[in-house]
């Protein structure tokens, strides 16, 4: 299923952002009053975007220990570009970047990626379920025989597509 990617929408349409500061979407509080304040004027501001507190973003998200997130998190609910301020009057505008990212893939399906592996060291015909990206890393790492540390991600879910005893 294909989605037409709407128009801007601007945060500071809702709310003030005086003293943030912003890159994109992303809100960084000048103090935890002012987060609450924002959260709670935008939450239910638009129908288009949901808005988290950052310490209360849903796990799956996996947005919540990244302090570049930044104090609300918005989460466009559709093919929207979301910024925190438009163009200062008289400035060109421009349209939304395609291929923008930051989307709840539980809500947007077409928001998930696809997967595919060929080489030497992957087993051919191999279906795998879906999972989340940050399991690729170890994937990539085991098949290279490099050393990590503690990660987000997990050889576990992609031994599958190894050849028997490759990740022991």
């Amino acid at each position: 299923m294909e989605h037409e990617q709407g128009d801007w929408i601007n945060l500071d349409k809702y709310v003030s952002l005086t003293g943030f500061e912003t890159a994109g979407s992303l809100l960084y509080p000048p103090s935890e009053e002012a987060a609450q304040q924002v959260y709670e004027k935008l939450r239910a501001a638009d129908a288009r975007f949901t808005v988290y507190r950052r310490s209360k973003v849903p796990a799956e998200l996996q947005f919540s220990s990244n302090p570049r997130e930044g104090d609300p998190v918005i989460v466009p609910k559709g093919p929207y570009a979301i910024r925190a301020h438009g163009p200062a009057e008289g400035k060109e505008d421009h349209a939304p970047n395609a291929g923008m990212h930051g989307y709840n893939p539980y809500e947007m399906p077409d928001m998930k990626a696809i997967f595919y592996a060929a080489g030497p060291d992957i087993r051919h015909g191999v279906t795998v379920k879906p999972f989340q990206n940050v399991n690729v890393y170890p994937l990539a790492a085991t098949i290279l025989g490099l050393q990590y540390g503690r990660i987000d991600g997990t050889i576990n879910v992609l031994s599958s597509v190894l050849p028997e005893g490759a990740h022991e």
